[in-house]
């Protein structure tokens, strides 16, 4: 299917080049061997002055090729200026090919800026395109690429959704060096959510399938992924075996964590003088990991110097999450805020609305996050202050601690007043909205598209943090009040079937007119879908898990497309 995707690329690039200037003709050239050659296609593009090109066409398809072959390159590119000129270009223009491009890379780049929430947002405008293309490869590239930016903020069941959504993708364009790769991606999200059992299963297929393939890369990656899973199950003999296999496929490769990861294992044998070795291969490539050091110490009895390990340790991993919180939220607050004043000049804020509060919950998310990661940090420290001889010290360790955990608190009541502030606003907007001109049907059907987008977030809420932590307990409860009985409720039904047909021209009347045979339980479903809920929240009314949900509307849109009717096209249109 790829293959296809780009002769056909090629066959209608060269028919353009006709009407075009040289450097044109050399741009189109280069889009015809860019997948297959990127260190070809980099030279000729660094080659093109932006300068010389004449047309606004011109430089806008300079600057996604050349994005483009930076990032096929595996060069980071930080430079969102020469990105947004193809961006401004392709946004307004009939090319959905190039459009979906000119988003993708934008977020790619975004990525390497750490810029995640924007990156986020572009990655879904690429993926709105890229469905109404049905280009199954691309698709797989930015569910990939969602999976990661949810993997770096922590959201391993976001990163486990979009990796499994980028392997079906890859299967069903045909691509499987893609597709081996996405599951390397299942594989650590199961990892990072601690199910080392599937982790480890899945990545004895990843190594399976890269000595098949010939592919080293895949090996090392699936034996280092292995290693990190069976370490996580304390199988400390299997960890110790993937490592060693990576050691004799190519020892360059082995990264600090590796040895660190080595090391542990070896310690879980009782393996010291190994362990030892790895301990010093750390010592000298980097000091502030000291994790493995921490560990020897305090088996050998050596106290003093375990605390003074653990104390690098954790100032490492302290900076890390700092670097989350500030780099990531503050940055995504800032992007919220720029966004909604947008979205107001042009006057589609109800159209957006939903997107603007997704948007600032995950900036709430990211900070729980990271809130909880650094309570856990805490929590090993005193688990190890009970066999330290320098308890006291421990002591004014922890209590310093505990003074930043109270700064970070006091950041996340902040933010939480920023979202009741947006919330107040949205309340207004609402009020405000009711007592506007009504006389134009259209601006109605909108005001319908988010009537349930509240219940619809909170079930949402409800479906991803069920069963989760004490700290997450309030927002459960909350939403349960709120959609506990929905599902059943038969007045509750009626009201919004009735809202229905009163804003979208009796829609539900005429369905079950023309579909008389249908279940009762196919109408509901056709209701909340018709109602704008989404497939999570149906999947929370109905008491169903969200794969069966997706199943069932899939089969109600075949059984409609298959019908005699002859407006099945209108009754299959919410469905998409």
């Amino acid at each position: 299917m790829r293959k296809y995707i780009i002769a056909l690329v090629v066959v209608l690039s060269f028919m353009a080049c006709n009407r075009h200037s040289e450097h044109w003709v050399s741009l189109c050239q280069v889009e015809t061997f860019i997948e297959e050659q990127p260190d070809s296609a980099l030279i000729v593009l660094q080659g093109i002055d932006a300068g010389d090109l004449s047309s606004a066409e011109e430089r806008a398809k300079h600057a996604l090729m050349l994005s483009m072959a930076l990032d096929k390159n595996y060069i980071d590119s930080k430079d969102v200026y020469r990105i947004q000129t193809a961006v401004d270009y392709y946004k307004d223009s009939d090319d959905e090919y190039h459009k979906m491009l000119s988003y993708y890379y934008l977020a790619r780049i975004e990525e390497n800026r750490q810029e995640y929430s924007k990156a986020i947002i572009n990655l879904l405008k690429a993926e709105d395109v890229a469905e109404s293309i049905s280009n199954y490869f691309y698709l797989g590239l930015i569910y990939r690429s969602i999976s990661d930016t949810y993997s770096h903020i922590y959201n391993n069941i976001e990163s486990l959704k979009y990796a499994q959504l980028s392997y079906d993708s890859f299967i069903m364009s045909g691509d499987t060096s893609y597709a081996n790769w996405a599951l390397w991606d299942i594989a650590r999200a199961y990892h990072n959510g601690q199910d080392y059992e599937s982790s480890a299963k899945v990545s004895k297929d990843i190594i399976s399938n890269g000595y098949t393939n010939n592919d080293v890369y895949l090996v090392i990656d699936g034996l280092r992924l292995a290693g990190m899973s069976y370490l996580g199950k304390n199988d400390y003999e299997q960890a110790i075996r993937a490592y060693e296999e990576i050691i004799e496929i190519d020892s360059t490769v082995m990264s600090v964590e590796d040895y660190r990861n080595l090391g542990l294992a070896y310690l879980g044998k009782e393996q010291i003088e190994k362990a030892s070795g790895c301990m010093q291969l750390i010592h000298q490539t980097d000091t502030s990991q000291q994790w493995l050091s921490y560990e020897m110490y305090k088996y050998w009895g050596n106290y003093k110097q375990a605390l003074s390990a653990l104390e690098t340790e954790h100032a490492y991993q302290d900076q890390v999450l700092r670097n989350i919180i500030t780099e990531n939220v503050t940055a995504s607050v800032a992007e919220y805020m720029k966004y909604e004043h947008q979205l107001k000049e042009q006057e589609v804020i109800y159209e957006r609305r939903s997107r603007i509060i997704s948007i600032s919950l995950l900036v709430l998310i990211i900070a729980l996050i990271c809130i909880i990661a650094l309570f856990r940090s805490v929590s090993q420290r005193k688990e190890i202050e009970k066999n330290m001889i320098l308890a006291s010290s421990l002591r004014q360790m922890l209590l310093v601690k505990e003074t930043e955990v109270s700064k970070m608190s006091t950041t996340i009541q902040e933010q939480q007043q920023v979202y009741d502030d947006l919330n107040d606003a949205y309340n207004e907007n609402i009020g405000r909205i009711s007592n506007e001109n009504v006389e134009l049907q259209n601006a109605i059907n909108n005001l319908f598209e988010h009537s349930f987008s509240t219940i619809d977030q909170l079930t949402s809420a409800y479906y991803e943090y069920q069963g989760s932590a004490n700290e997450k307990q309030k927002i459960y409860t909350d939403v349960m009040s709120i959609v506990s009985g929905i599902g059943s409720d038969k007045k509750a039904i009626e009201k919004i079937e009735k809202f229905v047909n009163t804003y979208k021209g009796n829609i539900m009347q005429r369905f079950r007119t023309e579909f008389p045979g249908m279940k009762h339980s196919d109408y509901i479903l056709y209701l909340y879908v018709v109602a704008g809920f989404s497939s999570r929240a149906i999947g929370v009314f109905l008491g169903e898990k969200l794969d069966v949900v997706y199943n069932r509307k899939s089969r109600l849109k075949q059984k409609i497309s298959k019908s005699n009717s002859e407006n099945r096209d209108y009754f299959v249109a919410p469905l998409r």
